[in-house]
């Protein structure tokens, strides 16, 4: 499996991506909602991986 496929979060935002899609092929959403469903998710992805990046590489308070 290519690596950067194996994180779990890219993998669910793409999952809700596929699927924010198809509901717009088959008529059950419009784009604005599509559009501020896709914000939302990717928003919430790039804000996890920040979160994630900055408490793996925070340096306790006594090393300082």
């Amino acid at each position: 499996m290519n690596p950067s496929f194996k994180s779990r979060k890219l993998l669910c935002a793409l999952a809700l991506f596929i699927v924010a899609t198809v509901f717009v092929f088959i008529g059950q959403t419009d784009f604005q909602g599509w559009s501020d469903f896709v914000k939302w998710v990717f928003g919430i992805y790039a804000a996890g991986n920040v979160g994630e990046y900055v408490a793996n590489n925070k340096v306790p308070s006594d090393k300082v």
